[in-house]
């Protein structure tokens, strides 16, 4: 099921096999002749370093061939869906400090 189009990749979301575990996939549109060329990229190295309860956990980097797919925990929803809710539901125009407040903690 696709749930996400973007400049650098689409996002699916699937069903681990072997865990039963809802995850999203995002596979790259740029081809990737290395590992190295794959590793280089800034998201991997900053998601692989960043452990916070309100990130995304990358599971797993994949490359076949020359693409590449990043496996990533499955959220249902984005902060921009956040923002778009609290907009419509409080007319808050952002989002309110105590909110953002909730999320980087």
């Amino acid at each position: 099921m696709n749930i996400g189009n973007g400049t650098y990749g689409t996002v699916i979301k699937a069903l681990n096999k072997s865990t039963r575990e809802t995850v999203a996939i995002k596979k790259m549109k740029r081809k990737y002749e290395t590992w190295e060329d794959c590793m280089a990229l800034r998201e991997i190295k900053a998601l692989r370093q960043l452990k916070h309860k309100n990130v995304i956990k990358l599971k797993e980097v994949i490359r076949v061939g020359t693409d590449l797919y990043l496996v990533f925990e499955y959220c249902a929803g984005t902060i921009l869906d956040l923002i778009r809710e609290t907009q419509r539901f409080r007319g808050h125009k952002g989002l309110p400090e105590d909110l953002i407040k909730q999320v980087i903690r």
